[in-house]
């Protein structure tokens, strides 16, 4: 399938939500659980993805956007950009009865956004997720137009941080490389009362022109 890969616009939101929850597809009852909540509360978290992000990126099919690539770089953390956002999701979070759940969804997110944030110099990928019905490639149009920003812009590298099984086959076939490992608890969204590890994986930009583009496996949600 081919995909049209662009700049995010306002009125993807809807489609992006979705491809949002298809990324927990691992476990049909977290996917269940993530429909049944409030669903300003969903939206609230792509969003505050969407204002951290220095770029969004969709691939669109049948003229809808399937999934999405959210990256951030090295420029500084911009706390005045998101410190209003963040504090009414979490006063949203207090009001939900949900909001523990919620809560444990973003927490698998939380170290590798430090590391993106605040301790590389790297370009990063922080959420890259498509919905599950189209991902004969969407992943790769993805990563293929991120790269290509990311060398536009004078860096050599890029990461992406995940505890996703998933994720690693994807990664690892494109050509990302294990760089650290961080523990992570049991939690729902992933593998209940399974303890895992996740990873910041590093891709080397410069090898881009050796790497074959074919046969590259695809992805759910990148925590990273």
């Amino acid at each position: 399938m081919d995909f049209k890969v662009r700049a995010f616009r306002e009125e993807d939101l809807p489609e992006i939500v979705k491809a949002f929850i298809d990324g927990f597809i691992s476990r049909d009852e977290t996917v269940d659980r993530l429909n049944k909540f409030n669903s300003k509360l969903v939206d609230d978290v792509v969003k505050l993805f969407i204002e951290i992000g220095d770029l969004v990126l969709v691939a669109e099919a049948d003229r809808k956007a399937r999934g999405v690539l959210i990256g951030y770089f090295p420029n500084g953390f911009r706390f005045e950009k998101i410190s209003g956002f963040a504090s009414n999701l979490v006063s949203s979070f207090s009001m939900i009865s949900n909001c523990r759940t919620i809560s444990t969804l973003l927490d698998g997110f939380i170290y590798s956004f430090q590391f993106s944030l605040f301790y590389t110099s790297k370009p990063s990928i922080l959420l890259l997720t498509s919905q599950k019905d189209f991902r004969c490639g969407i992943g790769t149009a993805l990563m293929d137009r991120w790269i290509e920003k990311v060398e536009r812009e004078g860096y050599d590298s890029t990461i992406v941080g995940t505890d996703e099984r998933l994720n690693w086959r994807f990664y690892e076939k494109y050509g990302f490389e294990r760089d650290k490992t961080f523990k992570l608890k049991p939690r729902l969204f992933s593998r209940p009362m399974e303890k895992i590890s996740g990873y910041i994986y590093n891709y080397d930009v410069r090898n881009d022109l050796k790497r074959d583009r074919t046969g590259k496996g695809e992805t759910g949600t990148t925590k990273g």
